[in-house]
């Protein structure tokens, strides 16, 4: 707007000087003819009394006084102000001129007065009134004097009405002169305000295609750098939050740092005002503005215009421009923002769901890397139990007599345990399935946890022998959990902590009330997780590490069935880890009481 402006003005100026210039170059053709006929008048018969010596030489002075006129470089870039005042200057030259030509020629006799006719018609057509009034009695009170001077003046009547005659002529000229200005200055603004137009709806267009892009950030780039090529200062989009009734800018130009970094409620700013009332706000002057925002009225922005952009339906964010200077915001250019606006809110919505299908896309090829290495690791963990059981199973067939009794048990006591390993491997998977089904029903009751702990450790002795492990939960404690889910739970935590720990680490166990719930933490001193997988724990067949490393056994199932079962006690397992330090998982369950009172 401000640059359309600017440019808007600029064509004016241009106007104006070829509406000066032209007629410039026919006054000066014009006084060359007349210089001519005044040659001619004073060299050939005529009746009025001539002083032929002083006639010629006012006329060689007006002839050379044509030539430096015709001379003058008007169109070389000739700066406005010489373009106004050397005509000007030539005007009074030609009545004092033709005043003295009137001396020498009669006086009150002279016909000569009519060559002040072209000067004021002259005047009338380049210059505005004031110009004129100057010049008009510059050249009466120059005629005056000339028949004054005059031993025998001219008869009062005679004068009055040749002025008379002069004061007409100079009317007739301003008049066609204002007739003229009116219709140039009209067309001037006709052919600025079609320019005005095709410009800004060009440049809704060329950001109809910047803008026609897949990448939501990419779309709020070329949108905000269209805003800016509409003429404002600054621009901006901002991000709206319904739930906590704020915005933020995504991106701006122009703006301060101290409004890009800040979120904002929607009691405050034009955006607020946007926002709130659904629909585009105009600002003529943000000083005045009743809830400014304060870093952008310490900059001096007058001018602001905010429009919401809906996805959707819904306003999803507000495009926004400014400017210091205070603008004439007209409606064509309100409908141009507005229909910018409406692009950007059409291809946010073909990007967003392109994104969308893109993630679900990549979702669903993880889905797949995650089958794949899913099959892969169980069919390796079902695969190494069944060996085993095979082969402790056929040497106990083929050899059983042979066998001595201690050697008997080595062996079925191996391959119970692999039976175990296989049987927690289907139970999970069973379990999973239960879960999704929605038939995976738990049993609340009040569980004392210690107990549960330890007994939890003392069955698991084989696999903690090569750590130090440690337990801390009050003897008292109670939980409202289901007692075999709970005990599947910790038992899940604590082998994880145990395969991912060096031997000779400590492990441990701490339980402990907050408020209404008891806080329960198991925690190791292994190597921690890397913060780019801290997010995915939990989730179904993840494996922390190099998944194709197969030293640490397990299926990816342990953290994400411990994860699903505290999700349907109403809680959720929570992760603090540091690398080369350790992690912690804990949850929290409610106590009895508090579930007897919120069943009261």
């Amino acid at each position: 707007m401000g640059a359309l402006r600017r440019g808007m003005s600029g064509s004016g100026r241009v106007t104006t000087t070829a509406h000066r210039g032209r007629p410039i170059r026919v006054g000066v053709r014009l006084c060359a003819l007349t210089m001519l006929a005044l040659l001619a008048y004073a060299l050939l018969p005529h009746q009025e009394r001539i002083e032929r010596i002083p006639f010629l030489v006012l006329t060689s002075v007006g002839i050379v006084g044509v030539i430096m006129m015709w001379a003058f470089p008007w169109r070389r870039g000739v700066s406005p102000r010489l373009l106004e005042l050397v005509p000007a200057a030539w005007a009074l030259f030609y009545v004092v001129l033709t005043s003295g030509a009137i001396i020498v020629s009669g006086g009150g006799d002279s016909a000569l007065y009519l060559l002040y006719i072209p000067v004021l018609l002259f005047i009338a057509l380049v210059y505005p009134l004031n110009y004129q009034i100057a010049l008009l009695v510059v050249t009466m009170v120059s005629y005056t004097t000339a028949i004054l001077l005059e031993e025998e003046p001219a008869p009062a009547g005679d004068l009055v009405f040749r002025l008379f005659i002069l004061g007409i002529a100079f009317a007739i000229g301003s008049f066609i002169s204002s007739e003229f200005r009116r219709v140039i200055t009209a067309e001037t603004r006709a052919r600025a305000e079609s320019e005005r137009r095709a410009a800004l709806f060009q440049t809704v267009a060329v950001a109809a295609r910047d803008i026609g892009n897949l990448n939501p950030d990419e779309v709020i780039r070329a949108v905000v750098h269209a805003t800016r090529r509409l003429g404002f200062e600054a621009a901006n989009i901002s991000e709206v939050d319904h739930e906590t009734q704020t915005y933020a800018s995504l991106y701006g130009l122009g703006v301060p740092d101290e409004y890009v970094n800040a979120r904002l409620p929607f009691t405050i700013g034009g955006v607020g005002t946007c926002i709130r009332e659904d629909r585009t706000i105009v600002v003529d002057d943000y000083r005045d503005f009743k809830v400014p925002v304060p870093s952008l009225q310490k900059l001096g922005f007058r001018s602001v215009m905010a429009t919401p952009i809906r996805l959707h339906g819904e306003v999803r964010a507000v495009l926004v421009g400014g400017a210091r200077e205070q603008l004439r915001i007209s409606d064509e250019e309100v409908e141009a923002f507005e229909l910018l606006a409406a692009q950007a809110s059409r291809a946010l919505e073909v990007a967003e769901g392109f994104e969308q299908k893109n993630q679900a896309l990549e979702r669903l090829r993880e889905l797949d890397r995650m089958k794949s290495d899913f099959i892969a690791t169980v069919s390796h963990e079902i695969r190494t139990p069944l060996t085993a059981i095979e082969g402790f199973g056929s040497t106990l067939e083929r050899y059983y007599e042979k066998l001595g009794r201690e050697e008997r048990l080595e062996l079925l006591t191996r391959l119970n345990a692999n039976s175990r390993v296989l049987h927690d491997i289907v139970t999970n998977l069973l379990d999973f399935s239960r879960i999704e089904e929605g038939k995976f029903a738990i049993e609340l009751r009040p569980v004392g946890l210690a107990h549960r702990v330890d007994a939890l450790v003392s069955r698991l002795q084989p696999l903690l022998s090569e750590h130090v492990v440690t337990v801390d939960v009050d003897g008292e404690l109670l939980v409202q959990a289901d007692p075999l889910l709970l005990d599947r739970v910790l038992e899940n935590l604590l082998a994880n902590a145990a395969k991912y720990s060096p031997p000779g680490t400590r492990l441990w166990i701490e339980g402990a009330k907050e408020d209404d719930h008891v806080r329960v933490v198991v925690g190791d001193e292994g190597p921690g997780i890397p913060a780019d997988e801290l997010e995915r724990l939990g989730e179904r067949f993840f494996r922390g590490g190099d998944p194709n490393d197969r030293r640490i056994r397990g299926a990816g199932l342990g953290l994400a069935f411990a994860k699903e079962v505290l999700e349907l006690h109403g809680s959720s397992l929570e992760v603090i880890s540091s690398e080369q330090v350790g992690t912690k998982f804990s949850f929290a369950l409610p106590t009895p009481a508090r579930m007897e009172r919120e069943g009261a």
